[in-house]
């Protein structure tokens, strides 16, 4: 007690723990579905067993994408799963028990979670300021920020800066989100606005929710998508290319290989942004940067491929983003043409050791190469339970491991991997 109030005692669980938590139940969920479907199978020769195999597979990824498409809830998910399951069980003597147990979870996770928005990439909840402004929190960390720009005037100089010195004429704006840069953007007068946003139900908010509506503006193509897709399909020159906040808030850890803006900071991806501008275009990357090296990661990326007369950069507050970096040839007039912006804007360093992301190392939020801590500790931990369970519960105790499909395993984990990686390069995180 503190005063006349209670505080409950605040509980916290590292990420580590919580993996090796959540792998140890999958492994207890599916070691008795692949007993069963394992004894059903032997039923069949292998050619036929496997072709069911196969055919049931590529029905869970059908249902996966149908719920997806939908933005299926999660208690959804677990009823359909729910009932599935209670088709298995009808005969058995567990039956009153498990239609019990799913009708309960499916209550207590739909119950949970009234205020989430499921999209394709996160769980989504939104707080609703008193000034009409829409703060919208993925994966319970805050993202974005809807903002009303009748009301905030800070947000609306800041977001506004880079129209007082360029041209406006045709922009495309990379991760539109709820729409503040497209809001901007008309405001400042752009005669066409190319509005690229990978996220449906982001984007179907700032359409409905937005203070301003600038997705109802007639000057407005919206494009949904994976923005590296869409630069390497794009042809027509653009007067400027704004890179909104395209910090992704993934699962895991800001160490993911899976972050959905990873193909979006390469030094391939700013060439192919350079490509589409016009002859005074003008490239403007607005980021959230949490720590120095991270920064001059960004500044350094656009460097090498712009170069150092062509780049200029400023550091601002921490409100909704800290960095604007600018490039191309439209800086270097605006440069000549505005004394007091040259004032403003900071020259990158010539030098520099930093590594920058690639198509072929494309981790902004690796400092630098390696498996990152975590990710080792975690993979030593989940193999760790492995070992012990394979050895102690398996047909395995006490005999001998066959090398050759131990390493067949592990090939084909790793092609996995690398097929996942290159496919959102090829065809987008989508």
């Amino acid at each position: 007690y503190q005063g006349n109030r209670l505080y409950a005692p605040v509980f916290k669980i590292s990420i580590i723990a919580v993996l090796g938590i959540v792998f140890t139940l999958v492994v207890l969920i599916f070691i008795p579905l692949g007993q069963r479907i394992g004894k059903l199978m032997a039923e069949f020769s292998p050619l036929y067993g496997y072709t069911l195999n196969i055919l049931g597979s590529l029905f869970g990824v059908i249902c996966f994408g149908i719920f997806s498409f939908f933005n299926a809830p999660a208690f959804v998910w677990f009823l359909v799963t729910g009932f599935l399951a209670v088709l298995i069980l009808y005969k058995d003597k567990i039956f009153i028990a498990a239609l019990f147990i799913i009708a309960l979870v499916t209550i207590i996770i739909g119950v949970s979670e009234k205020n989430i928005i499921w999209s394709p990439y996160y769980s989504i909840q939104l707080l609703r300021g008193g000034d009409k402004s829409l703060s919208v929190y993925v994966n319970q960390l805050f993202h974005q920020k809807a903002v009303n720009f009748d009301k905030d005037q800070n947000a609306g100089d800041k977001y506004g800066f880079p129209y007082k010195w360029f041209n406006k004429g045709r922009v495309l704006i990379i991760g539109s989100g709820t729409g503040n840069d497209v809001c901007v953007a008309l405001k400042a007068g752009a005669g066409c606005v190319d509005a690229v946003e990978i996220d449906p139900v982001i984007l179907n908010l700032g359409r409905k929710e937005h203070p301003q509506l600038p997705y109802n503006d007639d000057r407005v193509r919206v494009f949904t998508g994976d923005a590296r897709s869409f630069m390497h399909n794009a042809s027509m020159p653009y007067d400027m290319i704004v890179y909104g906040t395209l910090d992704s808030h993934a699962t895991l850890s800001v160490t993911s290989s899976i972050r959905l803006d990873n193909y979006v900071y390469t030094h391939e991806a700013i060439q192919e942004a350079q490509r589409l501008l016009s002859a005074e275009g003008v490239v403007v990357l607005l980021f959230s940067v949490p720590t120095d090296w991270m920064s001059a990661r960004l500044i350094d990326t656009v460097r090498s491929v712009f170069g150092n007369e062509e780049t200029r950069y400023i550091f601002t507050d921490s409100y909704l983003f800290n960095l604007m970096i600018f490039a191309g040839p439209g800086l270097t007039k605006a440069l000549s043409e505005h004394p007091d912006l040259s004032r403003v804007l900071s020259a990158p360093k010539k030098d520099s050791a930093i590594k920058i992301p690639s198509d072929d190392w494309p981790y902004l939020y690796l400092e630098k190469r390696g498996i990152p801590k975590l990710y080792f500790i975690t993979l030593l931990m989940l193999i760790g339970i492995s070992i012990t369970a394979i050895f102690t519960l398996s047909p395995l105790k006490g005999g001998k491991v066959n090398l050759f499909f131990l390493l067949l395993g592990g090939a084909f984990l790793l092609l996995e991997t690398k097929s996942v990686t290159t496919l959102s390069l090829l065809f987008g995180s989508t």
